[in-house]
């Protein structure tokens, strides 16, 4: 099909033997056996039993002998191995036609090969089966004089921005923010960090950057932002620290208005064919409605404007909420501070 491009994966061709063991043993062996027929072809991995077993509400096949998992588990230890001592650049992942095998061996199911675009796409193995294809060639003049405007440079903006240079299309970005990441710019606390395996919260072309940890914290999120904004050369047409008041749509143009100011304060107009708004919803704080709030003298904030030197060491600290950040952030602010209320 094709190669998975990419530099060398520095944290395998620094493991040992016995850490590639002791790795594989937490992989899934149905996983590893439908990707090891994908990258080899082996056909002794189709020689297994299998059994079924429920996990919550959903059945599921798995191997059904220790016997074939430890099997499954040897030949994906010395694929690593070998793969480690040959240098661990660019790999072929095999031709399209063992991917139905591959997938069937996976799920312990015959794939339809009506499915296989749906398994394609949400693997990522072309990372650009999302993109913009033309039906038919646009006129480059009429294509270099359209202009879209796209508010915001997390991780919509980013993709949009990326996808509208693939297609030849003029774009400008603009973002309030300092640097790209959006609401992952912002979002500071101690303790940040996606609750989401990190592999699958990337973009598709993204989905071989090399993430350090199964679980990014914020810093490593930045990272990944970064890496797309300058891998792919997006930051000359971005606009930084310029904020978006208005869009006004002009029908004698046929054109967009939008009305911003930059990090001095100066107003400025700009005028697009389209505008793609990518704001997103996590970046304004709704403060809650408590009786004394705007008296209490102490410190205050809400997590997504931790302030950058912020220190709690040694004070009393109330968190009030205990969803995903409540969660993330309270075992941090009690390593530091003297006590930590929890309200709910």
């Amino acid at each position: 099909m094709t190669k998975i491009e990419g530099p060398a994966r520095s944290d395998l061709l620094k493991a040992s033997d016995a850490e590639i063991e002791d790795a594989v043993t937490y992989a899934d062996a149905m996983a590893l056996r439908g990707l090891l027929y994908q990258l080899t072809g082996d056909e002794e991995l189709k020689d297994v039993t299998l059994k079924t077993v429920l996990g919550g509400y959903l059945e599921r096949k798995v191997l059904g002998t220790e016997e074939d998992v430890a099997m499954v588990r040897r030949k994906a230890v010395d694929f690593l191995k070998a793969y480690r001592d040959a240098g661990a650049g660019p790999i072929d992942i095999g031709p399209r036609d063992r991917l139905p095998i591959s997938l069937g061996l996976m799920r312990g199911e015959t794939i339809p090969e009506e499915s296989l675009g749906l398994y394609i796409e949400e693997t990522a193995l072309d990372p650009w089966v999302r993109s913009l294809k033309w039906r038919e060639t646009p006129d480059p003049e009429k294509l270099e004089n359209f202009h879209v405007v796209i508010v915001g440079a997390g991780m919509g903006g980013l993709v949009s921005a990326l996808h509208l240079k693939r297609a030849g299309i003029p774009y400008t970005v603009i973002e309030k923010n300092a640097g790209v990441g959006g609401t992952w710019y912002e979002n500071r606390y101690p303790g940040s960090r996606l609750d989401s395996p990190s592999r699958s919260y990337t973009h598709l072309f993204g989905v071989d950057f090399p993430y350090a940890n199964p679980f990014s914290p914020w810093a490593e999120n930045q990272r990944y932002f970064s890496w797309v904004a300058d891998f792919f050369d997006l930051r000359k047409d971005m606009m930084f620290e310029t904020e978006v008041h208005s869009l006004t749509w002009d029908e004698a143009t046929s054109k967009w208005e939008i009305v911003m100011t930059d990090k001095e304060g100066e107003r400025k107009v700009m005028h697009a064919n389209a505008v793609m708004t990518s704001v997103g919803f996590l970046n304004r704080p709704r403060l809650p409605d408590i009786e004394g709030r705007e008296t209490f003298g102490g410190e205050a904030w809400h997590t997504v404007e931790w302030p950058d030197h912020a220190s709690i060491k040694d004070k009393r600290v109330a968190v009030i909420g205990t969803g995903a950040t409540g969660y993330q952030t309270v075992p941090e602010m009690a390593l530091e501070a003297k006590h930590v209320t929890v309200f709910q």
